[in-house]
C-alpha cells in the first residue's frame, strides 16, 4: 500500500475519527472496535466485513444506528500492521461489504435508499443500478466485482469496475433469487472469479439449490450456459438453506460451504456442507440435531448452524467459522444465544471436530446482560490467525425483526491462532481402508470396507452420496476390538463419488470411494 498516502488520508479525515466508544463490555473474547444498536448485520449470506491486506493490515466495516432506529451509518476501522487503529463514519447506508486491492487499499460497497455506493480512499462512486444487499470481490488485477439483489429482491445482478470505482459495466441479470443468499470470490493465483448463489427449484421459492457461475479471466462470463448446479437437490429430501460462502485456495481450487435443514417429527437437523470444485465432491462438515422447543427461537433468517465464512491459508489449509445456537442457552426474551464455532481441514475432505471460539453462554439472561455472539464474518485469507469480526449482541435476536430489545452491542475482532485450532478436541482423521480381494476402489457393484478398532466400541458405519444424503447404514451397534470387514452392495446406485463414514465412541473417520458402472 502507498503508506504515505493512506496516512495523509487518515489525517485529512481526522474530524471523522470516533473518539469515544460505548462502554458496553463482553465476556466473549476479542477486541472492541466499536459498537452498534443495529445488531442485525446480514439477511442471508454473511459476506465479507473484514479483510486482511498484503501488509498484514486489517480492514473492518459494519452498520450502526445510533440510536436505533435512526438512519443507519456505515462504519470503517483500519488497524495497521503495528496495531494502530483509525475509525471513521462514512455516512448513511446499510449492509456494507469490504475487500482490499493489491495496493492494500479498501473498497466498501453498501446500499443507500435502493442505490449502490462504492467507497474508496479516492472517492465515493455510484454503481449504475438500483439494488440492495451487495457483495464484493476485488481480483488480483484490481477489478471490483459487485453482485446485488435488484428488481425488488428477485433478481441477482452483476456489475464490474475496471478502474476502482469511477466507471462500471452495464448491469447484467444473473438469475432469480428468493432471498439475498449469494457471494462472489476471486482467486489469489489466477484471474478466476466465481459467483455462488441459492436458486429456487420450485415455485414456492423456499427450496433451493446451490449454483455457481465462473469466469476464467474475470472479464468474460457465459451467463446463459455457464451456470453449474452444485447440489441438484431438485425436490429431494434436502434443500439449501439461508447461507452460503466461497473461497479460492492457493491451488486455484474453489471451495463452497452452505447449510441444509431437515425436519423430522419434533427434531430439526441442520447440516453444514462443503463442495470442492477440483474433485467435484460434497462432504459434510458438521451437523446439529436439536428438538423444536417452543419459547426458544433461533431468530429470523437463522438456523442452528448459520452465517458461515470459509477462508484459506497460503498452503491451502481451510477453515470455516459459523454461528451455532443451542436450545439450552436461551435469553429471557426467548431467543437463543449464539456462539462462534470453527472447523478446519487440510484437504477439504476430512474436517476437524467443531471448536467453540467464544464459549460465553448466558442462559436466562436479561436484555443488556446477554453474550449472544452472532453475524460473524471471517477474512478470506489466513496468515497465522483466523481474523473474525462479529456482533456481541447484548439481547439475543435481531432487533430489526422485532426480536429482543434495543441494546448497545460491542463489535468484536477475534484474532484466533491457527496453531490452537483443535487443541483439546477430538479430530476427525482419515481411516486407513483396505480394499480386499477383487473388490477395488473404484468398484463396479460392491466393495468391502475394512477397519481396525483399538477397543470394543459402539460404532456406526454409513454411506453418503456427494450431496450429503445418507443412503446406506452398513452397521449400527457394538463391535469388539480388531479388524472388521463389511461389504457394501451398491445396488442401483449410479456411478459417482460416495463417502463412507465411521463413527466410534470417541472418533470419526471418513473415506472417499468411487463407483464406476
Amino acid at each position: 500500500m502507498n503508506r504515505m498516502r493512506f496516512e495523509w488520508v487518515v489525517a485529512f479525515l481526522a474530524p471523522l475519527l470516533l473518539l469515544a466508544m460505548n462502554n458496553a463490555s463482553a465476556q466473549s473474547p476479542g477486541e472492541t472496535l466499536g459498537w452498534t444498536q443495529y445488531d442485525y448485520q446480514a439477511n442471508g449470506a454473511t459476506g465479507q466485513r473484514v479483510a486482511l491486506d498484503g501488509d498484514g493490515g486489517l480492514h473492518f466495516t459494519w452498520m450502526n444506528g445510533d440510536p436505533y432506529p435512526s438512519v443507519r451509518h456505515i462504519m470503517y476501522v483500519y488497524i495497521d500492521p503495528y496495531g494502530h487503529r483509525s475509525s471513521f463514519d462514512l455516512g448513511s447506508g446499510g449492509f456494507p461489504q469490504i475487500a482490499v486491492n493489491t495496493q492494500n487499499q479498501p473498497g466498501i460497497v453498501y446500499h443507500k435508499q435502493d442505490s449502490l455506493i462504492y467507497w474508496t480512499l479516492s472517492g465515493r462512486y455510484h454503481v449504475p443500478d438500483n439494488g440492495a444487499w451487495p457483495a464484493l470481490s476485488i481480483d488480483r488485477n484490481d477489478r471490483s466485482h459487485v453482485i446485488y439483489a435488484g428488481s425488488y429482491d428477485v433478481i441477482l445482478s452483476y456489475s464490474r469496475s475496471n478502474d476502482g470505482g469511477p466507471t462500471w459495466t452495464s448491469p447484467v441479470p444473473v438469475d432469480t433469487l428468493t432471498f439475498p443468499s449469494y457471494t462472489i470470490t476471486s482467486s489469489p493465483v489466477s484471474d478466476k472469479v466465481s459467483i455462488i448463489y441459492l436458486h429456487p427449484y420450485d415455485t414456492s421459492g423456499y427450496y433451493n439449490d446451490v449454483y455457481c457461475i465462473q469466469s476464467l479471466d474475470g472479464d468474460s462470463w457465459d451467463w446463459q450456459n455457464g451456470k453449474v448446479n452444485i447440489t441438484n437437490y431438485d425436490f429431494g429430501a434436502l434443500s439449501a438453506g439461508l447461507d452460503v460462502d466461497a473461497v479460492y485456495d492457493y491451488n486455484d481450487d474453489l471451495h463452497v460451504v452452505w447449510n441444509v435443514g431437515l425436519t423430522t417429527d419434533s427434531l430439526e437437523t441442520v447440516f453444514l456442507f462443503h463442495y470442492d470444485q477440483f474433485s467435484e465432491s460434497i462432504v459434510e462438515i458438521s451437523h446439529l440435531t436439536t428438538p423444536w422447543l417452543p419459547g426458544c427461537d433461533w431468530g429470523t433468517w437463522n438456523w442452528q448452524i448459520c452465517k458461515m465464512s470459509i477462508a484459506a491459508t497460503s498452503d491451502s489449509f481451510l477453515a470455516v467459522a459459523y454461528t451455532e445456537f443451542n436450545p439450552d442457552d436461551c435469553s429471557a426474551c426467548g431467543y437463543a444465544n449464539g456462539e462462534i464455532y470453527a472447523q478446519y481441514s487440510s484437504d477439504g475432505q476430512v474436517w476437524s471436530a467443531p471448536i467453540n471460539l467464544t464459549n460465553s453462554p448466558t442462559p436466562g439472561c436479561l436484555a443488556g446482560d446477554c453474550d449472544s455472539d452472532h453475524w460473524s464474518s471471517m477474512a478470506e485469507r489466513i496468515d497465522d490467525y483466523l481474523h473474525i469480526f462479529y456482533v456481541n449482541d447484548k439481547d439475543a435476536g435481531g432487533i430489526p425483526q422485532t426480536e429482543g430489545s434495543v441494546t448497545d452491542n460491542p463489535m468484536l475482532y477475534l484474532r484466533y491462532p491457527v496453531d490452537e485450532l483443535g487443541i483439546g478436541e477430538p479430530e476427525i482423521i482419515p481411516i486407513e481402508f483396505e480394499t480386499l480381494g477383487n473388490y477395488p476402489n473404484p468398484f463396479n457393484s460392491s466393495t468391502v470396507i475394512s477397519y481396525n478398532l483399538e477397543k470394543e466400541s459402539l460404532i456406526r458405519l454409513d454411506i453418503y452420496d456427494i450431496t450429503g444424503r445418507r443412503i446406506a447404514v452398513l452397521f449400527d451397534g457394538v463391535q469388539e476390538a480388531g479388524w472388521h470387514f463389511i461389504m457394501w452392495d451398491a445396488g442401483d446406485a449410479t456411478s459417482g463419488i460416495y463417502f463412507c463414514r465411521l463413527e466410534t465412541a470417541d472418533k470419526e473417520y471418513a473415506r472417499k470411494i468411487t463407483l464406476l458402472r
